[in-house]
């Protein structure tokens, strides 16, 4: 009996230290996404009589700050930035000595306090109080939108001035201060009753100052006024932001982009009184051909080397009438030449399919020499049909040659040229070549045309251009009237489309931006109000009645 007994304990006790053996993996419970929350405040939010030199926040949970520099936003602004720590669950806000009298002050965090162990923000934490005997109360809130794409603007400066000075508002610290959310979004808290001046900025120096012709600017041409709670009404404002232009013309870079073609960046468009001198060696006009390519932002200045002698290093001035003045070099380093290299050239198509209304051209590796070269006669076959046809030099592009030859729809064509017909200007002549092309037809594209109105501005110029999906520009911009006037679009490919119509104020054929020191907002930019959906062979008409 003593035996059995033995057993049982010995099997009861290997049961018992098998089950302490096995391995279970501990539950943590769900994944914190709270953030962390206020418990007390020394002194209390919305305090009055503020005369401490030190704030204490205690939260429910250990904290931590992201980027306190950048998120931390005081206002009214002060002439020194608190110094903002956490220790454990508390946060500390010391060197309070620049407080202005009766002034309420809002601390806004931003997302820069979050809870130590899952980085959950305290989103938009904002912390008051008032170093006179009353709390403001006035609020005030908007949006800032880009002027021109009508996108929202992140992270500007927002500032409220009581003075309506220009002059004091570029030298002084507004009396009020915020910054945009990733919606373009404001919001002003606490603020004093009253009418004032909202701008809106870039801040490139640390200032908290539109100090800087290089910074963009928002502004409302009218004062706004302060909101109570009661006002609700109130829809907010919108300013609308334009990034700064610079006026001063400057080199971005220069250098040989092929052999004797120089290409020069410059960061604005020149004007009909800008000019190349060529320093050394010194060339004459009959050395060289300059091409300038210009956009709304910049120039692109080429120039062909068109003598016989070869230039390793170039030195140039280029300079306009309006001050311009700079002077460069360039080093072409010319590879080694091959062993029997042939001294010829080629011409190509530009494309292997090209619509049947377009001009017939053909691309070129460097200018030909006009005066022994063209015009160029090529042969043309097409459907049993032989003809020939003269290419000309494009006035604006001496790497391309353009023909009158009148293209039909759904045809191929073979081109052929024959060998030493052209010659560039190093001597080099042309290789034989044959090309094949086809066109495409009426059917693969579509008409759009727009009519715009607007009974009360009809005299009003307006710039309207197409978009196609890929936000390029769909033909020329086209300036019009509001009267009603019809406005035609044609040869578009199947696909969306978006219209944009800009207010040209003073009918100088471009967009203008805000300028502050005139009080002159930027032009308007209104987009036609749905997508414009263009099938094969369909032509589409629409009215838009615009707001000027």
């Amino acid at each position: 009996m003593y035996v059995k007994r033995k057993y049982i304990v010995f099997f009861l006790l290997l049961v018992f230290l098998s089950s302490c053996a096995r391995i279970v993996v501990p539950n943590g419970g769900p994944r914190d996404i709270t953030a962390p929350k206020v418990k007390r405040s020394f002194p209390a939010e919305n305090s009055v009589n503020f005369s401490a030199k030190e704030i204490r926040i205690d939260f429910d949970e250990y904290i931590t700050l992201e980027n306190i520099s950048q998120n931390l936003i005081v206002s009214p602004p002060t002439g020194k930035k608190p110094t903002v720590t956490s220790y454990l669950k508390s946060l500390y806000i010391k060197d309070l000595d620049s407080l202005k009298d009766n002034a309420t002050y809002i601390f806004d965090f931003g997302n820069a306090i979050r809870d130590f162990n899952e980085g959950n923000p305290a989103e938009h934490f904002v912390f008051s109080f008032s170093t006179g005997s009353v709390i403001d109360t006035m609020f005030y809130y908007g949006s800032v939108l880009n002027a021109y794409t009508l996108k929202p603007e992140r992270d500007k400066y927002v500032a409220l001035y009581s003075s309506h000075d220009k002059a004091e508002q570029t030298t002084h610290l507004p009396d009020y201060i915020t910054r945009t959310d990733s919606l373009g979004k404001f919001n002003f808290y606490n603020i004093k009753e009253g009418e004032y001046s909202l701008l809106a900025y870039d801040d490139n120096n640390n200032s908290m100052i539109y100090d800087m012709v290089t910074e963009g600017i928002a502004f409302s041409t009218l004062p706004v006024i302060a909101k109570s709670k009661e006002d609700s009404l109130f829809a907010g404002d919108t300013l609308f932001f334009s990034n700064s232009r610079d006026t001063l013309m400057k080199l971005s870079s220069a250098g040989f982009v092929a052999d004797r073609e120089a290409a020069v960046y410059l960061s604005m468009p020149v004007t009909d009184s800008f000019r190349v001198d060529f320093l050394y060696p010194v060339l004459s006009e009959e050395d060289y051909i300059i091409e300038k390519r210009l956009s709304d932002t910049s120039s692109e200045i080429l120039i062909y080397f068109i003598s016989s002698q070869p230039y390793d290093t170039v030195g140039f001035s280029l300079s306009d009438a309006e001050g311009f003045s700079e002077k460069s070099e360039i080093i072409f380093s010319r590879p080694k030449k091959k062993k029997n290299e042939q001294q010829n050239f080629s011409f190509s198509l530009p494309a292997s399919k090209i619509p049947y209304y377009d001009t017939l051209t053909l691309n070129l590796p460097f200018a030909l020499n006009n005066e022994k070269s063209l015009p160029l006669k090529a042969c043309i076959i097409s459907e049993g049909d032989t003809s020939s046809a003269m290419f000309f030099a494009d006035r604006l592009n001496s790497k391309r040659l353009v023909s009158d030859y009148s293209l039909k729809e759904n045809t191929e064509y073979l081109i052929t040229i024959d060998s030493s017909a052209a010659e560039n200007y190093k001597g080099e002549k042309n290789s034989a070549f044959s090309g094949k092309f086809t066109t495409d037809s009426k059917d693969d594209y579509s008409t759009f045309t727009i009519r715009l109105t607007d009974s009360l501005n009809r005299d009003k110029q307006v710039i309207v251009s197409l978009f196609d999906e890929k936000n390029n520009r769909v033909g020329d911009n086209v300036e019009v009237k509001a009267n009603g006037e019809k406005i035609l679009f044609v040869h578009l490919k199947e696909g969306s489309y978006k219209l944009r119509c800009i207010t040209d104020d003073n009918n100088n054929g471009i967009w203008d931006r805000n300028d502050f020191i005139l009080h002159r907002q930027a032009e308007k930019i209104q987009y036609f109000p749905k997508p414009i959906s263009i099938r094969k062979a369909w032509d589409l008409e629409e009215e838009w009645q615009i707001s000027l």
